[in-house]
């Protein structure tokens, strides 16, 4: 994963990836140790994250706009034997040497910031989100 461009003020969405790579997500699926605001992943399986993280590797290229400089770094990523670009060796490592996986993004997220903090918050909101739907189905009637 090559993370290029300018940081984000007041998001710090570059430095939100290095932390998940580095951190992970806490128990309340916040990424450890960024300064983004709002760096939940409330909605994608913890199993999912893991493999996301041990299948990819992170290229740092924040605040680095050169086309050519980004282009480099792509073409090191598909060669076949390992290549120096920067301090990274980069190649196709090929398919990855597990089984796959598939999980379902369980719900939609409107305001990350007001996202439940636990199973019990979530449980909560869903049945909200229910009776809101069989309202607005019974409106329809």
């Amino acid at each position: 994963m090559i993370v290029c461009g300018p940081e984000t003020p007041g998001y710090h969405v570059g430095s939100a990836i290095q932390a998940l790579y580095k951190n992970g997500i806490d128990k309340d699926r916040k990424i450890i140790g960024t300064e983004a605001p709002v760096a939940f992943l409330f909605n994608i399986p913890q199993e999912s994250i893991q493999r996301f993280i041990e299948q990819t590797k992170l290229i740092n290229l924040v605040n680095e706009g050169s086309p050519e400089v980004i282009r480099n770094a792509v073409w090191s990523c598909y060669q076949g034997k390992p290549t120096r670009f920067k301090d990274y060796e980069l190649w196709d490592m090929g398919a990855y040497n597990a089984e796959p996986i598939c999980n379902v993004i369980t719900w939609k997220i409107t305001n990350p910031a007001y996202g439940p903090k636990n199973e019990k918050e979530k449980e909560a909101l869903e049945k909200m989100q229910d009776l809101i739907r069989r309202l607005k189905e019974r409106g329809k009637k």
